[in-house]
């Protein structure tokens, strides 16, 4: 049989299996499994669901893994699936609002330019969701190395539509292709093709760079200049009206802990920013009196004295005309709030009362400033650098006090982590809380006593003193259990160091990595602690997972910014 017919049988064969659900717009035919679909504009079949995913014979199912650095994607490709191309990757794109074709890429293979985004206001996850269902709105490696910079390579967010060149180091999603007639692929795909030839769609360029990846959160690369830092802030933000005053403030910040000003550390701060209060000194909280208010009631609650002195209070003057219960519906922030109680608890009867329930100002707003560092830190960092700004509160509520005590918090501390999203888990739940998870994480699996992966080893809350865990005694176990000596007051000992850089030189901690790796062939040694945020604040159930991918989505996105153009 000529070879031109049996290519055109295979074809024909190709989409009898693929013709149980023929998607309507013509483009796409899904496989009579579902698991995986056809584009006959390119030729190529696509796994319909992500890496970590799988099909359930309705839709993808499962946690679709992001946490792939560009070396790591390559390395998941067999049996005739690989990861695409970025020719292959953009062409999965649908703008509901067509292409902005006024900025065009070149996609350095030689092809065609391609739109880099999409025009605004278009739908998300930008990709067709009844054939790509639970795509993630974030980025998805391809295989194309970038030219330019032979750090970075090709990647596509599908939450914006970008065609971006993003460091090689970094974490992001993978969607697995193969040609659909490619050699390798005839009995999978009941092609008849000769085995001496592999068949490559138009435009492809399956050329895969060897290019050693870069680190991550090192004080490492290019020195930005107030101006520079100031175009980060512009491209992060749409209330950058002051974007000059806040470079100024990140520069200095970063100058006083001694770090350099790098995208890196400076994309880190403005993330962390622009995600805890969009660039606003003392952010807005929606329905903050309301908040307030239910706190009050809480406190009537505790009896008939208690009720009768706080409507006493709540009744009095604030201000000449103003009542404090009135002035509640005047407040719009955190720092509003500390003013109103600071007022309130001035008095001869609601200071003791409060000061008796162990109610301070700090109890109730327990955060300050534009980056809602904690003020218990606040104190410490201040002591430690003999600081005297007089009232801690209002120095956080100042563009450079609350600018620099949250870049200490978030940088100024000895971290090894492979990615900058468990530096932003542990702002939020606390310096090492992600190597703590890790080794949570360890534990559990070696002993098969399940835990939290909270970043907590040892119990505190509510204690001056830290008391021993479930975690503390599932490494007790682990160690009877394999008939090796388990000295109680020296693992103790050992897990009292977590929240410092030596834990991991402790021998608990060397003790237990190494059972592990002789196990499973590595270690555990970063994991997103598994939080749930509980605030007044929050009018959804939110987590340490669900802020630091929130920060590290801009982060990566303030990483790709040209800040020579």
């Amino acid at each position: 049989m000529p070879y031109f017919i049996r290519k055109l049988l295979a074809l024909v064969l190709l989409l009898i299996s693929l013709s149980a659900n023929a998607y309507t717009d013509g483009r796409y035919v899904i496989h009579t499994d579902g698991s995986m679909v056809l584009d006959k504009t390119t030729n190529l079949v696509w796994q319909r669901c992500n890496v970590g995913q799988t099909w359930n014979g309705n839709t993808c199912i499962g946690e679709a893994k992001e946490f792939f650095t560009f070396r790591a994607a390559q390395e998941l490709s067999q049996d005739g699936w690989r990861v695409p191309t970025i020719r292959e990757l953009q062409s999965l794109r649908y703008c509901s609002t067509g292409f902005d074709t006024k900025d065009m890429r070149d996609l350095q293979d030689g092809g065609k330019q391609v739109a880099w985004c999409c025009n605004d206001n278009a739908s998300t996850p930008m990709i067709n969701t009844a054939v790509f269902p639970n795509t993630e709105k974030s980025l998805y490696w391809s295989s194309s190395p970038y030219v330019g910079n032979s750090n970075n390579a090709w990647d596509v967010d599908f939450n914006l539509g970008y065609v971006f060149n993003l460091n090689r180091s970094y974490h992001s999603y993978v969607r697995l292709v193969r040609a659909s007639q490619s050699l390798g692929d005839a009995v999978a795909l009941g092609f008849d093709t000769p085995k001496t030839e592999v068949i490559n769609s138009v435009d492809i360029d399956p050329k895969i760079s060897k290019a050693v990846e870069a680190p991550v959160a090192k004080d490492n690369g290019n020195i930005l200049n107030v101006s520079a830092i100031s175009t980060l802030i512009k491209a992060g933000t749409s209330n950058n009206e002051l974007r000059d005053e806040w470079a100024v403030s990140i520069s200095n910040a970063l100058k006083a802990i001694k770090l350099k000003p790098t995208q890196d550390n400076v994309c880190a701060v403005i993330s962390i920013i622009a995600q805890e209060s969009t660039f606003q000194i003392r952010p807005q909280v929606p329905n903050i009196g309301d908040i307030l208010l239910n706190n009050i009631e809480s406190l009537k609650n505790k009896g008939f004295l208690w009720k009768v002195g706080i409507n006493v209070r709540l009744n009095q003057e604030r201000k000449e005309g103003v009542t404090f219960l009135n002035d509640i519906k005047n407040l719009t922030s955190e720092y509003d709030l500390e003013e109103w109680y600071k007022d309130f608890t001035k008095h001869n009867m609601t200071e003791p009362i409060l000061n008796k329930m162990g109610k301070s100002v700090d109890d109730v707003v327990a955060t300050a400033g534009s980056m809602q560092v904690s003020i218990s830190y606040a104190k410490k960092f201040l002591d430690t650098q003999r600081l005297n700004v007089g009232d801690i509160r209002r120095y956080l509520n100042t563009r450079d006090g609350g600018v620099l005590v949250g870049t200490a918090h978030l940088l100024d501390y000895d971290k090894d982590y492979s990615n900058w999203v468990y530096v932003f888990a542990d702002y939020n739940a606390g310096r090492y809380a992600s190597r703590n998870a890790g080794f949570q994480k360890m534990v559990s699996s070696l002993s098969k006593i399940e835990l939290d992966f909270d970043g907590d080893i040892l119990i505190y809350k509510g204690k001056k003193h830290a008391t021993k865990s479930k975690t503390f005694y599932a490494i007790i176990k682990l160690l009877k259990d394999r008939g090796e000596v388990a000295d109680e007051e020296h693992i103790f000992e050992g897990l009292l160091s977590e929240k410092e850089s030596r834990f991991i030189n402790e021998d608990v901690y060397k003790i237990v990595s190494k059972i592990h790796q002789n196990k499973y062939g590595y270690t555990i040694k970063e994991e997103i602690p598994k939080i749930a945020l509980k605030s007044q604040k929050f009018k959804r159930a939110l987590s340490t997972e669900w802020f630091a991918k929130r920060v590290y989505d801009r982060f990566k996105k303030c990483m790709n910014v040209n800040i020579n153009s």
